[in-house]
């Protein structure tokens, strides 16, 4: 008995009834970035990250995903960085479990130094924009790849940014998700849960 069980509970997931890509979903987990100084002192910063996305029409669809990251400390200082990008998409089926995207919308940051360096520097902040386009495909009822690009400029700076990632659902409404972005200076993982409804 305890054998069958065993088996239903890791069979489970690859039956979830497929109900096609949700745009509609709350998400949020850890985060980690590396931004690349191009030599040994590449900086590391931890943090979290929540996602939102809700569809107002059948092709169009509000977004938004917000950022926290706190860097390495250096004698005792670091810096916690906000990022956050709101937008609308709109996707394109192009067979029955295969949507294109694209989308952009405004993006904030805000950096904070901390610690016993803090009072030798300001609060810095910037609102700038974003662009992106990808791909979502469902391969089997439970399992989502999805990937893309993004292009982000803020700060007076511009980023291009890869994006690829999957989301496994064990059930039509929860499951969870992972990530990996590339960008020209900087790195992240992203490993989280996700609610669809």
């Amino acid at each position: 008995m305890k054998k069958l069980l065993m088996v239903g509970l890791l069979t489970a997931p690859l039956v979830v009834a497929a109900e096609g890509l949700s745009y509609n979903f709350l998400e949020g987990g850890y985060s980690k970035a590396t931004q690349r100084d191009g030599d040994e002192n590449d900086r590391d910063a931890d943090g979290y990250y929540g996602k939102a996305s809700g569809r107002i029409a059948d092709q169009v669809y509000l977004f938004g995903d917000y950022r926290h990251y706190s860097t390495d400390k250096v004698a005792g200082s670091y810096a916690e960085t906000d990022q956050a990008n709101i937008g609308i998409g709109v996707r394109f089926p192009v067979a029955e479990r295969l949507d294109l995207t694209v989308g952009g919308g405004a993006s904030f940051a805000q950096i904070s130094p901390k610690g016993p360096a803090s009072s030798l520097f300001s609060d810095e902040d910037d609102t700038g924009y974003f662009v992106e386009g990808g791909a979502r495909a469902l391969l089997t009822p439970a399992l989502e790849v999805n990937g893309g690009m993004r292009y982000t400029k803020v700060f007076d700076e511009s980023e291009t940014t890869g994006l690829v990632g999957a989301v496994f659902n064990f059930t039509p409404s929860f499951g969870v998700s992972g990530g990996y972005e590339f960008g020209d200076s900087t790195n992240a993982y992203l490993v989280g849960a996700r609610l669809n409804f």
